[in-house]
C-alpha cells in the first residue's frame, strides 16, 4: 500500500529537460518526502510530528511511500532513535532523540511493541554471537589443557585432569547459555514478525476503508 501524497514540488531537470518531483507530503500530514535536486539521489523522510529525519534513504518516491504505508518507516525511526542514543558521537542529538522517544511511546504504542521485540532480538543475537566467539576460545583452551595433560609427567596427572575437566565443563555451560540465548532471540524475532504482520494488515484495512 502506497501512502497518498500531495503538495508535490517539481523542478526542471537541466539535463533531460523534464519536470521531476523532488518533494511531497503525505496526505495525513505525517511524512515529508524529499531528495536533492540532482540525478540518482536518494529520497529521505521527515516524520513531521517529531521533526525526525530517517537516516536511511530510499531509492525512489514509490519505495518511500511503500515504507510509510506498511509501517516500515516507523520501525526505521525507532531504530534510528536507539542507534543515536547508544552512540556517544551523537550526543548533540540525544535531547531530540529522547523527545521523539517520548512522543512515539505515547502516540505509536503498536510500533513501539514491534520495535521493542526487534531491538531485543538484535541485542540477544549480538550476545549469542559474542558467546559463540567465547565458546570457540574456550574449546581451544580445553583442547590445549587436554594436550598439556598428556604431555606432563605422571606426578602431575591429577592436577592436569582436574584442569582439563573444569575446562570442558565450562565449555558445556557456555554451550547451554548460547543455545538458550539463541532460542530467546528467535522467540523475540517470531513475536516481531507476527506483530509486524498484524500491523501491516491493520494499516492495509484502514487504507481501504
Amino acid at each position: 500500500m502506497l501512502t497518498p501524497v500531495h503538495n508535490k514540488v517539481r523542478v526542471l531537470n537541466q539535463r533531460t529537460r523534464r519536470m521531476e518531483c523532488i518533494a511531497a507530503d503525505s496526505v495525513d500530514g505525517t511524512w515529508h518526502y524529499y531528495r536533492a535536486d540532482d540525478e540518482y539521489t536518494l529520497w529521505y523522510l521527515i516524520h513531521i510530528p517529531t521533526g525526525w529525519t530517517i537516516l536511511e534513504g530510499s531509492g525512489s518516491l514509490a519505495r518511500a511511500r511503500r515504507d510509510t504505508g506498511n509501517g516500515q518507516s516507523l520501525l526505521d525511526l525507532w531504530d534510528d532513535i536507539h542507534r543515536v542514543l547508544a552512540n556517544p558521537r551523537y550526543a548533540a542529538a540525544h535531547d531530540h532523540a529522547r523527545t521523539v522517544l517520548a512522543w512515539m511511546s505515547t502516540h505509536e504504542p503498536g510500533s513501539a511493541a514491534i520495535a521493542r521485540h526487534h531491538a531485543e532480538y538484535l541485542r540477544l543475537r549480538e550476545r549469542a554471537h559474542r558467546l559463540r566467539l567465547l565458546l570457540d576460545d574456550l574449546r581451544d583452551r580445553a583442547e590445549d589443557t587436554a594436550v598439556a595433560h598428556l604431555c606432563t609427567p605422571a606426578g602431575h596427572d591429577l592436577d592436569e585432569k582436574i584442569a582439563s575437566l573444569a575446562a570442558y565443563q565450562m565449555v558445556r555451560v557456555y554451550e547451554r547459555y548460547e543455545q538458550t540465548t539463541r532460542a530467546r532471540a528467535e522467540a523475540h524475532h517470531g513475536l516481531h514478525r507476527e506483530l509486524r504482520r498484524c500491523d501491516i494488515d491493520l494499516r492495509s484495512t484502514a487504507g481501504c476503508t
